[in-house]
């Protein structure tokens, strides 16, 4: 699954705003049929807040990331979430095309 973030996030930057809207058109029947969704008239949108909310995100998150890489199978990293974040971290939230990521080392 985290292969599957790590490489829509790598290939976002080359979609254009239209790729990118068929992308939610996708993901929106996902999100509505959500249980916790179901009962609910809510909009979703990007928020307006959506930046600020991002760096206290990083900042939450923070502890999270720095780990050493752990061994297993012989493999002793790094493995593909520090690849993530070390490559996606810094960029705007505008690379991500709306959504908003959370870089957690696993």
């Amino acid at each position: 699954m985290l292969l599957l973030h790590f490489l829509y996030f790598y290939f976002l930057a080359s979609l254009n705003a239209q790729d990118i809207s068929n992308t939610y058109a996708k993901l929106l029947p996902c999100v509505m049929n959500n249980i916790l969704m179901q009962n609910n008239s809510h909009v979703i949108k990007y928020p307006k807040d959506a930046e600020k909310h991002y760096k206290e995100l990083l900042k939450a998150t923070e502890r999270f990331r720095g780990f050493h890489s752990h061994i297993w199978a012989g493999y002793g990293g790094p493995w593909i979430e520090n690849y993530f974040i070390a490559t996606f971290q810094n960029k705007d939230l505008s690379f991500f095309g709306g959504l908003i990521p959370l870089f957690i080392q696993w």
